[in-house]
C-alpha cells in the first residue's frame, strides 16, 4: 500500500484524459463516419473513472473523508458553480436563440424561466446534483464520477484484498439495478455511478496490482476485437439505464481497451510538443467540458450565414445535425478544441498573475 502511495506522476494517465476528452468532443459533434463513433464508445467515458480509479492513493484508504473533502471541491462544487451560473443566465440565452423550442434534449431549455422554476432548479442543483442546462449536458459525468468515487472507495475499504469479489458483487447490484430500479427518490441517482464504479476499481486494481501494459502486439488485438464488438453490443455511458445483455459483454472491452490506449502512451514515450499539448489537454479536461456546447454554437452561427438559416435554428443542439453530417462536424471539433483550450490557457495565466498579487 505504501509503494501506491509513494508512486510518481504517471503523464500517461493525462495523456489517456486527453485523448477520452477528445473522443467526446468528437461524439458530441454526431458525426456519420461509418464506424468510427460506435468504436468511440466503448471506451471514451470509462476512461475517466479508470483513470480516476488509478490515481486513487492509498492514504484515502485510511482518511475516507479527506477523500470527500476532495470529491466535494473537485466535483460537487464545479457542477453546482456552473449549473447555477448558467440557471441565472437561462432566459438571456433563450433570448439569444442558444436556447429554444429546436432545442433537442431532456432539459428545461425549451422555455422561459419563471422564478419558481429558477429557484427550485438551483435547489435541485445543490442538493441532487440534478443537471438543468442543456449547454451543459455533459456534466451529468460529473455527477456520476462523484457518486462513483464514493461508492467505490467504500467497496475497496470493505474488501481490501478481496476487491475482485467486490466488482462482482457491484456488478450485480448493476443488473438488479436495471431490472427493477428506476432512478433512486432522494438523490436521483440512476445506473450510472453503478457502472461507474466497476471502471473506478477496475483502475485502481490495475494500479495496485501494478499490471504491466501490453505490448504493441496485443494493443492492435485488443483494439481490433474492440472494434468488432462495438459493432455489436456498443453502449453509451450517457443513458440512464442499460441493456445488462449488451453491459455484461461490453464491461471487459471497456477495461482492456482503456488499458490498451494507456500502454500505447506508454511504450510510445512521446516527448516535446505533442506531448505538453496532450498533457495540458488532460490537465483542462472540466474546461473542455464545460464549454465545448457554447463553442459549437460559433459554428452554428456560421452555417446560419452562410446558408441563409433561420436564426431560430441555433437552438438546435448540440449542433445543426442536418449539416454536422455534410461535413461540418469537422468544423464543430476543430473550433471546439481551439476555443475550450484557450479558455484553458487564459484560466491558467489568470490563476498564475492573480498568485502574484
Amino acid at each position: 500500500m505504501n509503494q501506491i502511495l509513494k508512486r510518481k506522476y504517471d503523464p500517461n494517465i493525462d495523456y489517456l484524459k486527453a485523448v477520452g476528452i477528445i473522443l467526446m468532443v468528437y461524439g458530441h459533434t454526431f458525426s456519420n463516419v461509418p464506424y468510427v463513433f460506435g468504436f468511440v464508445l466503448m471506451f471514451h467515458m470509462p476512461l475517466f473513472f479508470f483513470a480516476s480509479g488509478f490515481c486513487l492513493k492509498s492514504s484515502y484508504l485510511e482518511s475516507p473523508i479527506a477523500f470527500v473533502r476532495k470529491r466535494l471541491k473537485g466535483l460537487w462544487w464545479p457542477f453546482v458553480k456552473w449549473e447555477c451560473i448558467f440557471i441565472l443566465l437561462h432566459n438571456i440565452l433563450f433570448r439569444l436563440h442558444l436556447y429554444g423550442f429546436h432545442s433537442f434534449n431532456k432539459y428545461g431549455a425549451t422555455h422561459l424561466y419563471t422564478t419558481k422554476e429558477i429557484l427550485n432548479n438551483v435547489l435541485s442543483v445543490i442538493f441532487r446534483m440534478d443537471m438543468q442546462e442543456g449547454l451543459l449536458g455533459g456534466y451529468w459525468f460529473l455527477k456520476a464520477l462523484f457518486w462513483a468515487s464514493l461508492i467505490s472507495l467504500f467497496i475497496i475499504i470493505l474488501c481490501r484484498k478481496k476487491l475482485m469479489g467486490g466488482a462482482v458483487a457491484l456488478l450485480f447490484v448493476l443488473c438488479i439495478a436495471n431490472h427493477y430500479c428506476k432512478v433512486d427518490p432522494l438523490f436521483h441517482l440512476n445506473a450510472q455511478p453503478l457502472i461507474g464504479s466497476l471502471f473506478f476499481i477496475s483502475g485502481y486494481v490495475f494500479a495496485s496490482k501494478k499490471i504491466k501494459p501490453l505490448s504493441y502486439k496485443w494493443i492492435v488485438i485488443v483494439l481490433l476485437l474492440t472494434f468488432v464488438g462495438s459493432l455489436f453490443f456498443g453502449v453509451s455511458l450517457g443513458h440512464d439505464f442499460y441493456d445488462n445483455k449488451l453491459m455484461i459483454p461490453y464491461i471487459p472491452f471497456a477495461i482492456m481497451s482503456t488499458w490498451a490506449i494507456y500502454s500505447l502512451f506508454y511504450n510510445l514515450n512521446i516527448q516535446g510538443r505533442f506531448a505538453s499539448c496532450m498533457k495540458f489537454i488532460g490537465e483542462n479536461t472540466l474546461t473542455i467540458l464545460t464549454w465545448h456546447f457554447l463553442s459549437f454554437k460559433i459554428v452554428s452561427m456560421l452555417i446560419i450565414r452562410i446558408y441563409h438559416l433561420q436564426l431560430e435554428r441555433l437552438s438546435e443542439f448540440p449542433v445543426i445535425m442536418e449539416y454536422s453530417q455534410k461535413g461540418w462536424w469537422t468544423v464543430y471539433f476543430v473550433v471546439a478544441l481551439i476555443l475550450t483550450c484557450l479558455v484553458g490557457y487564459c484560466n491558467k495565466w489568470i490563476k498564475i498573475y492573480w498568485l502574484k498579487l
